[in-house]
């Protein structure tokens, strides 16, 4: 494919097109290469990697890497039995460190076809975000809702997944533990940490400061030996080599 930008239009870009749809972002097939168009492909940019686990550079520009990206579609989840993948949930996967989204892509598969429903709300958070929530209920308004400095959070690192369950509709979410949303008499949310925890994830449920939504998983390396390993980076945007 060659290179289609803003106010381009034929086949090539239809199949662009396409693609965005296949990718969870819906735009009209009509072969015009206009403003909503190039707002699809940023907001797909912003989201995604190139093969070798950069992100891509978010200018409307649909070169080789971003064509590479789109056409991945396909090994971002196989739903089984008929479901389908939440796009924000999607879109958080594609965020997490590259040993482990093939991992979670099969995770929430698994939970699909158990007729269960989640957004994955966070993942991969950047050590500017991280000093927001910090400040947030210290320095800034709102009540505290981390202990962890930019740095001291395995979401730094795409090491880490909070989730919700998410309501009939897809439209919201819930924290509530106790419903069972597919009728099969078990609680939705355990049923979700017991297939993480086949994989081998560790849920903070489990800890003595109980963080329910979350799931990490480390590699056995403490936070202090990424940090250090981030240090070393000349790219800051790029994922610590584990």
């Amino acid at each position: 494919m060659g290179t289609v930008q803003l106010n381009n239009q034929g086949a090539e870009v239809r199949i662009l097109q396409e693609l965005l749809n296949l990718n969870g972002i819906i735009v009209t097939v009509d072969g015009m290469f206009g403003s909503k168009t190039y707002d699809a492909v940023t907001a797909f940019q912003k989201h995604h990697f190139d093969e070798n686990s950069n992100p891509l550079l978010v200018d409307g520009i649909v070169g080789p890497s971003t064509w590479k990206s789109l056409m991945a579609y396909d090994k971002r989840i196989t739903p089984g039995h008929g479901t389908t993948g939440d796009t924000y949930t999607l879109a958080r996967i594609d965020l997490l460190h590259p040993k482990l989204r093939e991992e979670v892509r099969k995770i929430y598969s698994e939970i699909l076809q158990s007729n269960l429903r989640i957004r994955i709300t966070d993942t991969l958070r950047s050590f500017d975000e991280q000093a927001r929530l910090y400040a947030q209920g210290r320095t800034a308004p709102g009540k505290i809702v981390t202990k962890a400095k930019p740095g001291q959070s395995y979401h730094n690192y795409g090491l880490a997944v909070d989730f919700a369950l998410l309501l009939p509709g897809g439209n919201k979410v819930s924290w509530d533990m106790d419903l069972d949303l597919n009728n099969n008499h078990k609680a939705d949310w355990l049923e979700v940490v017991a297939i993480f925890k086949h994989y081998g994830w560790t849920w903070g449920g489990d800890w003595s400061f109980k963080d329910y939504p979350h799931f990490e998983k480390t590699f056995g390396y403490t936070t202090h030996q990424l940090l250090t390993l981030h240090q070393c980076l000349n790219n800051n945007n790029a994922y610590v080599n584990i």
